[in-house]
């Protein structure tokens, strides 16, 4: 949260638009937010944003998914993260609760998109499960 506050000054509207994207079950909003913010942070913090958006999800949803009723969670990023030039493209991913996509009894909200960035582009997938 700290990470949040410190350098972009948007501690509050991250925690109410993941909090309505859990409650509404519509990643959309989410992802749409996710990517303006991408865009205007620097090219080398953009590792530290997706740490950060990990530790946050973690502390302070993970507890309140059952009042939610959301299963899990899944982020998935794929490309040049946090790098410029040459460089091997990379994955970063995190999930919380459960994340089965082939089981029939949970229902999914999937949204993919993609980030351009100086260096390449960036293409991540935000999954809620319910």
């Amino acid at each position: 949260m700290k990470y949040f506050k410190k350098r972009m000054g948007i501690d509050k509207q991250i925690l109410g638009v993941l909090y309505y994207t859990f409650l509404l079950k519509d990643a959309t909003i989410f992802v749409n937010f996710f990517k303006k913010v991408v865009d205007n942070v620097n090219l080398k913090l953009h590792k530290k944003l997706f740490l950060g958006l990990r530790k946050l999800i973690k502390d302070f949803f993970q507890p309140i998914f059952q009042r939610l009723l959301v299963v899990g969670v899944f982020f998935n990023v794929v490309g040049k993260i946090g790098v410029s030039g040459n460089a091997k493209k990379r994955r970063y991913f995190f999930f919380f609760g459960k994340h089965s996509i082939t089981n029939r009894e949970m229902r999914l909200h999937k949204k993919k998109s993609f980030i351009w960035t100086p260096t390449g582009v960036l293409g991540f997938s935000f999954l809620i499960f319910f």
